[in-house]
């Protein structure tokens, strides 16, 4: 049985209040290294938080306390806000587009509340405990779009050697303050390019793919940076074409469930796996590879495989999904956190 996580609360001008933190979930916590935290700070300090924004992106405390609070109430809203203002269209990439992810500040806003999700604690809980099975410590492990660092800060803490790869520069910047704040050691780089072939002994990218313009060029990419015998634990929504999710590309949808153009071309084969391939867990082999799937997994990965083929052919089915229990996830948030109204 698990406990909610309680939530910080602000006062007015977005300044701190005393705040009540409830315990990680306790059926979490076997899989967890003695010094690791499946919610790094300050996923659960709001005020800290705000603290963090304001100071990166120069904006009034008040005015970052009421777009995180609107965030709360209903997950992407401010990217939908900014990409209505800026006149992007939706799911499609386009120029317009780039320059939106080059402008806007609200992934800073989206990102937070996505971690503080409990889909998105137990899916770093999954990706935590498969290292721990297939891959012990301290191996070598890139984070490939991590946003604002808290997966990094949960494995640096659990003992791997991690490397923090971010294109966004404002969340680099909270990244480090992460980092800083859980007094953890987490190499950043900038560019992939830099990171040298062969290196790694698993890579994690998490919701990146659906965003890009040619998802396998990517795959290719970072399966180029594993071992022979590394691991690849990825998770990509691909048919999550919905009105929280107006960054994932309609063009992708072809992709859900799709290992033969993901990833078998690169050598990638499925070792293990979550439901709903969240995550699923590939092996860099030329052949066959070193890991097996137990029998309960590979029934996980197979149904999952069959779902996800089969939503890419009526994603709406699974952007609806997807959209309740974002709904439900927001709510549970609500109702945890206290808001004053700022002056």
């Amino acid at each position: 049985m698990s406990q909610r996580t309680g939530a910080g609360s602000l006062g007015k001008n977005g300044k701190r209040r005393a705040e009540a933190i409830a315990p990680a979930d306790t059926h979490l916590r076997t899989i967890m290294h003695p010094t690791s935290n499946l919610r790094p700070k300050p996923l659960d300090d709001l005020p800290a938080c705000v603290d963090i924004i304001a100071r990166i992106t120069g904006t009034d405390p008040v005015e970052v306390t009421r777009t995180l609070r609107a965030e709360h109430a209903r997950i992407g809203t401010a990217v939908s806000r900014d990409i209505r203002t800026r006149g992007v269209q939706p799911h499609v990439m386009s120029p317009a587009m780039h320059e939106f992810y080059a402008a806007t500040n609200a992934f800073l806003y989206e990102t937070l509340v996505w971690n503080r999700f409990k889909t998105k604690h137990v899916l770093r809980s999954r990706v935590l405990a498969f290292l721990e099975k297939h891959c012990p410590r301290p191996a070598r492990v890139l984070v490939f779009g991590d946003g604002l660092g808290f997966d990094c800060a949960a494995l640096a803490g659990a003992g791997y050697k991690v490397m923090y790869l971010e294109v966004g520069k404002k969340s680099e910047a909270f990244a480090r303050e992460v980092f800083r704040r859980n007094a953890v050691t987490v190499e950043i780089q900038h560019d992939l390019q830099a990171v040298a072939p062969e290196s790694c002994d698993a890579v994690v990218c998490l919701d990146v793919l659906e965003h890009l313009e040619n998802p396998p060029e990517l795959v290719a990419e970072l399966a180029h940076r594993l071992t022979a015998g590394g691991l690849l634990i990825t998770h990509a929504p691909f048919a999550y074409i919905g009105p929280s999710a107006r960054t994932h590309l309609r063009i992708n949808v072809r992709y859900s469930g799709d290992i033969k153009r993901l990833y078998t071309p690169v050598n990638l084969i499925p070792v293990d796996g979550s439901a709903l391939w969240m995550p699923v867990v590939l092996e860099k082999a030329a052949s066959r590879p070193h890991r097996h799937f137990g029998m309960r997994a590979r029934l996980l990965w197979t149904l999952g495989r069959l779902f996800l083929r089969s939503v890419s052919l009526w994603p709406a089915f699974f952007a609806l999904c997807c959209e309740a229990n974002a709904i439900r996830e927001c709510r549970r948030l609500v109702a945890q956190t206290a808001w004053d109204e700022p002056e």
